[in-house]
């Protein structure tokens, strides 16, 4: 299973799931002035809530639109997993070949 984690200019989705399934998905505002040990709490008291041992997570993905919230959800997501999440970006190595113009 791994933690899933969007974050957009509104909310932060986290999630947890597994090749079977989707175990949760939660918001949580997204807030530049938050530091990494306050997501980490928060990620943690989500994990908590649906009964998942966050050091029993496999790994964790990223994806972000707020660079400047980046960096403390990355931190604070490896705090709480053990495992720096994978981010979704420019450069990953996916297999899947995107064919779009550069706007």
């Amino acid at each position: 299973m791994i933690l899933a984690i969007d974050i957009g200019n509104t909310n932060i989705v986290i999630g947890c799931i597994d090749a079977r399934q989707t175990y949760f998905v939660e918001r949580i505002s997204t807030n530049l002035s938050h530091t990494a040990l306050e997501y980490a709490i928060t990620f943690k008291n989500i994990l908590e809530l649906y009964h998942i041992n966050p050091r029993g997570l496999d790994g964790a993905i990223l994806s972000s639109v707020v660079p400047g919230v980046t960096g403390l959800v990355e931190t604070a997501a490896r705090t709480v997993t053990g495992h720096s999440p994978v981010r979704v970006g420019p450069g990953i190595r996916t297999g899947f070949r995107i064919r779009i113009d550069d706007p």
